[in-house]
């Protein structure tokens, strides 16, 4: 539809008020022509939901990306890819306000959806026990947060080989969940671990490495203690 079209432009450009014109407007299109297809129905309530979680209205926001959920499940079923979207969207809505708990359910499903479509080993999956392991790093639940960052760790290894971005970024949320532990010398193993294969990629100067060498330091001083 054209209207989404002008909505999507004015989105990308910040110009909120005249991306929700339009995206109401393509919304109540959709709602009102009776043989619409419902994919197009539900797009309209997912792009008009990430304005709304964009601009903090959350409990307009939260209506929405349920509507396009209970359409995606009647449309789809439970157990398709796009229904795993309309959970994640909901879980990070929810982690927008801090709900991580309230976060943790979504994500799970949204797992749940990729174990029954996709192989165990697919980065996907990945992806999923690194969303759950955040919500759960968030919520205070670092035993859970450290398990599913370790899955996620798992699949990378596998599928990447030792030298890969992605491993880095595991090792070093495994250093801040061990420093959350108080488990200082495993953080430190973990975050030297993450800034050799940084130092593969990235210059010493890099933000992502100096953040990292924060960390070491304050993990190195907590040690020789």
């Amino acid at each position: 539809l054209l209207c989404n079209d002008y909505a999507q432009h004015g989105y990308h450009y910040g110009q909120y008020k005249k991306a929700e014109k339009y995206y109401k407007l393509c919304k109540d299109i959709c709602e009102t022509v009776k043989d619409i297809d419902k994919h197009f129905l539900g797009r309209s309530y997912n792009n008009l939901a990430l304005l709304y979680k964009s601009q903090g209205r959350y409990i307009e926001a939260e209506s929405l990306y349920k509507k396009a959920l209970e359409i995606n499940e009647n449309r789809l079923g439970e157990n398709h890819s796009s229904t795993a979207k309309n959970y994640n969207n909901l879980a990070t809505l929810y982690e927008s306000q801090g709900k991580y708990e309230e976060a943790v359910p979504f994500h799970k499903k949204a797992l749940q959806i990729k174990e029954k479509l996709l192989e165990e080993s697919h980065p996907s999956i990945a992806v999923s026990y690194n969303n759950l392991a955040a919500a759960q790093f968030n919520a205070g639940n670092l035993k859970l947060a450290k398990e599913y960052q370790q899955k996620s760790l798992k699949i990378y290894l596998a599928k990447f080989g030792e030298n890969h971005p992605n491993i880095a970024i595991n090792y070093s949320w495994l250093g801040t969940i061990s420093f959350k532990e108080k488990k200082y010398q495993e953080a430190l193993d973990y975050y030297y671990r993450a800034r050799e294969i940084y130092l593969r990629f990235l210059p010493e100067k890099h933000p992502d490495v100096q953040d990292l060498q924060t960390w070491i330091d304050k993990c190195e001083r907590l040690v020789e203690k």
